[in-house]
């Protein structure tokens, strides 16, 4: 190890991007590198309290405004291949902001760990520059013939060519949604335009950090060396954490009650999705705990068997819920399965 070697670690994207990398960060910064972040600013006070520095991202919260942002959280009521289009749409309006930040990263660091959304960026900063890169994964997509360490298998339960073919047919999909922002910081740094031979080439090349549980993903045995499986990156909870006093109250209130949350996810209908929980949690003969994340919305009647949460520390709240009801995104599943309730 290089004591205070100088590690960049960029985490665009939502909380669920940002917090598994803080964590990370945490980790590095304790083993005696430098560590920052680059992410959006709404994300400076978390980083700060992880002792570690920022180097602020284009704010992403306006472009979420632009047209092509607001279609897309529309998206609970559109189809699949819509919402990829419009995901294209978005990550392209980002894209100059996005490119002129990562090309201007160059040279400041060490080394370069990334998130998902800037892969492809970073790929083209690696391949121009030499800069040493570092891919941070939170869910297990890596081409492999084993469906139970797969999210992208044909056949979950067995080993499969179809599985590795998926894996390889996803790996042009990312091509093709990351294609843009590579292409612009490769233009930016004299780089020729890639191809999807050079992304997938490039990509087998990177040296891949697979955040999640050897537990609860089984290592595949053609996953190549360079993917490392270190369980998952969470922060450890504050012990002065105090809950708020309402939430505290209905906690003791009554039995322990189901969660039911999405993450950054949008509603198209909030209204239409706060009635199918609340019906469902009633059929169940449970009390809900329902996190209303979406834009301020706020019902007109809550039943005094459901309380709306704002953001609760996850490790504090699921040990105290009879179950967890979630989107699946990786932060949320990872201590979920911590928890231990269904």
């Amino acid at each position: 190890m290089i004591a205070f070697m100088r590690m960049c670690l960029l985490a665009w994207g939502s909380r669920g991007d940002v917090q598994p990398l803080v964590a990370l960060g945490r980790g590095l910064r304790s083993a005696g590198y430098d560590v920052t972040v680059a992410a959006s600013p709404g994300f400076t006070p978390m980083i700060t309290a992880a002792g570690l520095e920022v180097d602020p991202f284009p704010d992403q919260s306006a472009l979420m405004q632009t047209p092509h942002g607001k279609r897309w959280r529309e998206g609970s009521s559109r189809g699949g291949r819509e919402q990829i289009q419009l995901w294209r749409a978005v990550l392209k309006d980002l894209t100059p902001g996005i490119a002129d930040h990562v090309a201007e990263l160059v040279g400041r660091h060490d080394a370069f760990v990334s998130g998902v959304i800037t892969f492809g960026a970073m790929l083209s900063v690696a391949r121009a520059t030499g800069e040493q890169h570092i891919a941070a994964s939170l869910t297990p997509s890596a081409a492999t013939r084993s469906g139970r360490a797969t999210v992208l298998a044909v056949h979950p339960d067995t080993e499969s060519v179809l599985n590795l073919a998926a894996g390889w047919g996803a790996q042009v999909g990312a091509y093709l949604m990351m294609r843009p922002m590579a292409a612009a910081v490769g233009a930016r740094l004299g780089l020729p335009r890639q191809t999807v031979r050079d992304f997938s080439r490039d990509s087998r090349r990177t040296s891949t950090l697979l955040a999640v549980s050897p537990h609860v993903v089984p290592r595949a045995r053609d996953l190549p060396d360079r993917v490392v499986t270190t369980g998952y990156w969470i922060d450890p909870l504050d012990p002065d954490y105090s809950p708020p006093a309402d939430l505290e109250s209905f906690l003791q209130a009554g039995p322990a009650p189901v969660y039911l949350g999405f993450g950054s996810m949008p509603s198209a209908q909030p209204d239409a999705l706060f009635d199918l929980m609340t019906t469902a949690v009633r059929r169940a003969g449970r009390r809900g705990l329902i996190y209303g994340n979406w834009d301020g919305w706020r019902p007109d009647h809550l039943p005094d068997d459901v309380l709306i949460v704002d953001a609760v520390p996850h490790e504090w709240l699921f040990p105290r819920t009879a179950a967890v009801v979630h989107h699946g995104g990786a932060g949320t599943t990872a201590t979920a399965v911590r928890a231990g309730v269904p």
